[in-house]
């Protein structure tokens, strides 16, 4: 059974924007056969208070990106999605409400076939 593992480190949770990692990267996985999922945030650095992160998915790395459904958002009550099953090509991390001081979160994507 194939897995996929995928860690960004130090995601900005500062401003709304597509989840961006220290070294420039976007918080897009390609999940390309895999039936399920499952992501998670850890809090690194600076306050966590009001930050949602969004996960979305698209079969197009241009878009549109929809929010999973069931749980798509992670907070620091709810830091992970939990299982899902996975229909599409690509998910993404999407900070959608942003925090008002400098704050950061590894986020790590998951899934088997």
């Amino acid at each position: 059974m194939r897995t996929l593992n995928k860690t960004f480190n130090n995601v900005s949770l500062q401003y709304a924007q597509r989840g961006i990692d220290r070294m420039g990267s976007t918080c897009i996985v390609d999940v390309s056969g895999m039936s399920v999922g499952s992501v998670s945030a850890l809090h690194t650095l600076g306050t966590w208070a009001g930050a949602i992160i969004t996960i979305k998915q698209s079969n197009s790395m241009a878009g549109p990106w929809t929010a999973l459904s069931g749980v798509s958002t992670l907070t620091l009550a709810s830091p992970s999605t939990g299982q899902f099953s996975i229909g599409y090509q690509y998910i993404m991390a999407e900070i959608t409400t942003g925090e008002a001081a400098e704050s950061s979160a590894s986020i790590s994507f998951n899934a088997k076939e």
